[in-house]
């Protein structure tokens, strides 16, 4: 059981207001999951296991407390938590989303400046390997058009056994991968133009367009042929 952040993190002074986070989670293995937050983490690329000394290290302690994380590896923005148990990551995924709010709203920050780290090689990073590649992915409109698509546009795709990833965003235009029954899907012209482009547009006035830049010549189980 989580014990409250208030009673483990003690600090003379009280930590100054913070906007709210924005979280997006992508789990990459049943054990493995990124989640891209809206405020810097680290700028370095660093890891924290179980059994090390934690202390100033707010997120890692509050995180690796529960023994069912095991592991965290951090750079810039990106949070990769490594856990011990084969589930889905539906409830680890609150668990480590509601920390995160509560340490960054605790203390404004995730570690404490007097924290002595040693960056990791850039080689070695793991979340180098699973990050998405265009910056602008991790941007504050890129995170919250992906929470847009994860909350309100996934569980309709998912109903006809489809996906889709958002690429990227340039010049107010976002483009658009789809995989299972939505590539190679006849309606998909439909629901990127009539669905999912007016639901974006109507969110963020910044968007102008939404692309789709799937390849559905390679649809293999499309729910409209």
């Amino acid at each position: 059981m989580i014990k409250s952040l208030k009673s483990l993190f003690t600090s003379p002074a009280k930590a100054k207001s913070v906007d709210p986070l924005e979280i997006v989670a992508s789990p990459v293995d049943p054990s493995s999951c990124l989640f891209a937050v809206s405020s810097m983490i680290h700028p370095d690329n660093i890891s924290f296991s179980r059994g090390e000394n934690l202390n100033g290290a707010y997120l890692a302690q509050a995180i690796l407390q529960d023994d069912e994380f095991q592991q965290l590896k951090i750079e810039g923005n990106k949070l990769l938590v490594i856990k011990s148990t084969s589930t889905d990551w539906s409830n680890a995924g609150k668990k480590i989303g509601k920390i995160l709010r509560e340490v960054h709203s605790e203390h404004g920050r995730f570690l404490d400046s007097t924290v002595k780290i040693e960056p990791e090689q850039e080689e070695n990073s793991e979340v180098q390997k699973v990050a998405p590649v265009s910056e602008a992915l991790n941007s504050k409109l890129g995170l919250k058009v992906r929470m847009v698509l994860q909350d309100e546009i996934a569980p309709a795709l998912a109903a006809h056994g489809g996906s889709v990833e958002l690429v990227d965003i340039s010049d107010g235009i976002v483009f658009l991968n789809f995989s299972g029954g939505c590539q190679g899907c006849s309606q998909a012209t439909v629901t990127v133009k009539e669905g999912i482009e007016r639901s974006l547009k109507g969110h963020f006035p910044e968007i102008k367009e939404v692309r789709d830049i799937t390849n559905h010549s390679q649809g293999h189980n499309p729910f409209y042929k």
